[in-house]
C-alpha cells in the first residue's frame, strides 16, 4: 500500500514539473528593457529559507515547552499568514510612494524617520547573517547522523561551500533563483514522501500523543489568571516563531518585480506550501515515541531514517543541508534565540509602522489592498509581547541584537547627519521669516494665513497681506510645488503637526503684534475612521483660540462649484464663489 501511494505521487510530482518547465516566463521575463521575477521565483527563494527551519524548529519548540509545541506551531503558522497580509499591505504603501524594494527599513524610514529605521536595519542584519549561522550548524549536527566529521575537515567543507554560494549571488539574481528552484524540486519529493509516510505510519500511539499535546496546551493557556495565561500563550509563541523565518523576506525582494500583487501572489504561495508544510511536519514528528534529547540536532534526518531507512534520511539531509553558507562554533540552541529576537523585533517595526500610517494617512488614493486595523494592532501587541519575553528570557540574545543596532545606530546618526536624503528636500523650504518680511512689506493692517494641504494648488492672485502656508514631510512626497508667490513651504521635522503650526503662530504672534491677524483653516473632508488623526487633529484646532486669544480663527468649506445648482447660477444676489474644496492638512 505505502509503494503505490509514494508511486502515484512522485509520479504526480514529475507531471507537475514536466508542465511548469513547459511554460515561458517562469522564472523571470523581460519587460521595458530590464528582467523582473515572477511570484513564483521570489516565493520559491522564500520558501527555501523556511523549509531549513522545519530542521531545527520543532526540537527546539520541545526543548522548551514540550508536547505543547505541536499546537502551537500550528497556531504561530495562521499568526504568520496574518502577518503576510500585513506585509503586502506594505509593498502596496511602498509602491505608492514610489519606494521600491527596502522592505522594513524602506517603510519605518517612510513613517519613523531615519533612527528607527536603522534599528530595522539591525534586525535584518541579525535574521540574515544568523540564517546562514543556525542553518550551518543545523547542518552540521544532521551530517554527523550519518558519518563523523573531525573540526578542520568540515572548516575546509563549509569554507568551499561559501564561496561557492558567494559565486552564485555575483552572477545575479535570475541565475539564483534558477539554482534555487532546481533545489525547490528535490525538496519538493523529499517533503511529499516524508509526510506521505508519515501520515500512513501514524498509529494509535501517535494519536494519544495528539490529544496529549492538545490537551496540555488548552491547561496552559486556561488556569484562571488573564495575565499568566496571556503570558504562557506568548511565550509558546516566541519558541515556535522561528519555524516560519525568512516570511519577511518577500518584502524586501519587491525591487525584483513589476508590481505589489506579485509579493500578494508569493505570500499566498507560501500559506499554501510552508504554512501548510511545516505544522504538518511537525506534527508528525513531534508525536511519535522518539528520543527528543538524544537527536535535538539531527530530528527529521533521524525519523526520514524511521520511515524509510538510512538512505532516505541521508538525502533528507543533503538535499536541504549541501548548500549551506557559513560555520559557526555556535550552539544551534543560543543561534535559535538570537536569530527570534531579531526576527521578532523585524515584525514589530513593521507592524507598528503599518499602524501609524494608517492613523495618519487613512487609506491612500488608488490604493485597493487594506487590512483590518484593529487585527493590524492585536498582532502588534503580540509580536511585542514575544519579543519583551525573549528579551528578557534570553539575555546573551538580547546582547547581541542590542549590540548589533547600538553600533548601526551610531553609524545611522552619523550618516544622517551628513547624507540624509531628507536633508535637499528641508533645505529646499522656506523658513518662518520669509513669510514674515513678505506681510511685514504690506501697508495693510489686517493679515490672513491660509493653511493648505501639500497637494492644493491655489490659483488666487496673490496679495501682499496673505501667506498660503503648507507643512510637507521631506520623507513623504518631498517638497510640493510653489504655485503662488505668496505660498510658504516649511519642512515637518520631529514634532507633530499641531505642534508645528502652533511654534508659526508664536513667530507670527510675536513678530506681527501690530497687525491684526486672521488664520483661515479648512473644513476636514476625511473620514475620521479612516484618518484617525483627523480627529485628534480638530480636538486640538479647539485649542488655539485660548493659545492665541488676540487671533481670528475661521474654519471654511468652499462647495464644489460642479455641484451648484443651476438656480443659484441666475440668483440676483450674486455669483456664488467657486472654489475647490480642500482639507486644513
Amino acid at each position: 500500500m505505502k509503494l503505490i501511494v509514494l508511486s502515484l505521487l512522485n509520479i504526480g510530482l514529475v507531471v507537475l514539473f514536466l508542465y511548469l518547465f513547459r511554460q515561458r516566463n517562469l522564472l523571470s521575463y523581460s519587460q521595458g528593457g530590464r528582467i523582473w521575477l515572477t511570484f513564483l521565483a521570489i516565493g520559491v527563494i522564500t520558501l527555501m529559507d523556511e523549509f531549513t527551519s522545519i530542521f531545527y524548529v520543532p526540537a527546539e519548540a520541545y526543548r522548551f515547552i514540550g508536547l505543547s509545541a505541536i499546537p502551537f506551531i500550528v497556531i504561530t503558522s495562521l499568526l504568520i499568514r496574518f502577518i503576510s497580509t500585513r506585509l503586502t499591505e506594505i509593498a502596496e504603501i511602498l509602491e505608492h510612494h514610489q519606494l521600491i524594494g527596502g522592505g522594513v527599513y524602506s517603510f519605518s524610514y517612510l513613517v519613523l524617520g531615519p533612527m528607527v529605521s536603522f534599528v530595522a536595519v539591525a534586525s535584518i542584519m541579525v535574521d540574515y547573517i544568523l540564517t546562514a549561522c543556525i542553518s550551518a550548524v543545523s547542518a552540521v549536527l544532521n551530517a554527523t547522523s550519518f558519518f563523523p566529521l573531525g573540526s578542520s575537515t568540515a572548516m575546509v567543507v563549509v569554507l568551499a561551500i561559501i564561496w561557492f554560494v558567494a559565486s552564485l549571488n555575483i552572477l545575479g539574481i535570475k541565475e539564483n533563483v534558477r539554482f534555487t528552484f532546481m533545489i525547490f524540486i528535490g525538496a519538493a519529493f523529499i517533503m511529499i514522501n516524508l509526510i506521505a509516510s508519515g501520515l500512513l505510519n501514524l498509529d494509535l500511539g501517535s494519536l494519544g500523543q495528539l490529544r496529549l499535546a492538545t490537551s496540555q496546551a488548552v491547561k496552559q493557556i486556561n488556569a484562571g489568571s488573564f495575565i499568566g495565561d496571556y503570558s504562557r500563550f506568548i511565550s509558546s509563541i516566541a519558541f515556535c516563531i522561528l519555524a516560519y523565518s525568512g516570511v519577511e523576506s518577500v518584502l524586501q525582494t519587491a525591487g525584483f518585480v513589476r508590481s505589489w500583487k506579485e509579493i500578494r501572489k508569493a505570500y499566498l504561495f507560501l500559506a499554501l506550501t510552508v504554512g501548510v508544510v511545516t505544522p504538518l511536519v511537525s506534527v508528525l514528528v513531534l508525536s511519535t515515541g522518539i528520543d527528543f534529547k538524544a537527536h535535538e540536532g539531527d530530528l527529521i534526518t533521524h525519523y526520514a531514517t524511521l520511515l524509510s531507512g538510512l538512505p532516505f534520511g541521508f538525502m533528507a539531509s543533503a538535499v536541504f543541508f549541501s548548500i549551506i553558507i557559513f560555520l559557526t562554533s555556535g550552539s544551534q540552541t543560543e543561534l535559535a534565540n538570537m536569530y527570534a529576537l531579531g526576527l521578532l523585533a523585524s515584525f514589530c517595526i513593521n507592524m507598528g509602522s503599518l499602524i501609524l500610517y494608517r492613523y495618519f494617512k487613512g487609506k491612500a488614493e488608488g490604493m485597493t489592498y487594506s487590512t483590518s486595523r484593529l487585527g493590524t494592532l492585536i498582532l502588534w501587541i503580540i509580536l511585542v509581547s514575544c519579543f519583551i519575553f525573549l528579551a528578557v528570557d534570553k539575555p546573551r540574545a538580547t546582547l547581541l541584537w542590542g549590540s548589533v543596532t547600538g553600533v548601526m545606530l551610531l553609524l545611522g546618526f552619523w550618516v544622517a547627519r551628513k547624507r540624509s536624503p531628507e536633508t535637499k528636500e528641508i533645505e529646499q523650504g522656506e523658513n518662518e521669516m520669509a513669510m514674515i518680511l513678505y506681510l511685514a512689506e504690506s501697508e495693510k493692517r489686517d493679515i490672513h494665513l491660509f493653511f493648505r494641504r501639500s497637494q492644493e494648488a491655489e490659483k488666487t492672485e496673490p496679495k501682499d497681506n496673505e501667506a498660503y502656508i503648507t507643512f510637507y514631510s521631506p520623507r513623504v512626497g518631498g517638497l510640493p510645488p510653489k504655485t503662488v508667490p505668496n505660498q510658504f513651504r516649511f519642512p515637518l521635522l520631529k514634532i507633530s503637526l499641531f505642534h508645528r503650526l502652533v511654534a508659526l503662530l508664536r513667530v507670527v504672534e510675536f513678530e506681527m503684534a501690530d497687525r491684526q491677524i486672521t488664520v483661515h483653516l479648512g473644513w476636514p473632508m476625511s473620514s475620521w475612521w479612516e484618518r484617525l488623526s483627523i480627529g485628534v487633529m480638530v480636538f486640538n484646532l479647539m485649542k488655539l483660540p485660548r493659545l492665541f486669544p488676540v487671533f481670528d480663527f475661521e474654519i471654511l468649506y468652499n462647495r464644489d462649484p460642479t455641484s451648484v445648482p443651476a438656480t443659484i447660477h441666475s440668483s440676483p444676489k450674486g455669483e456664488v464663489e467657486r472654489r475647490k474644496d480642500h482639507e486644513t492638512f
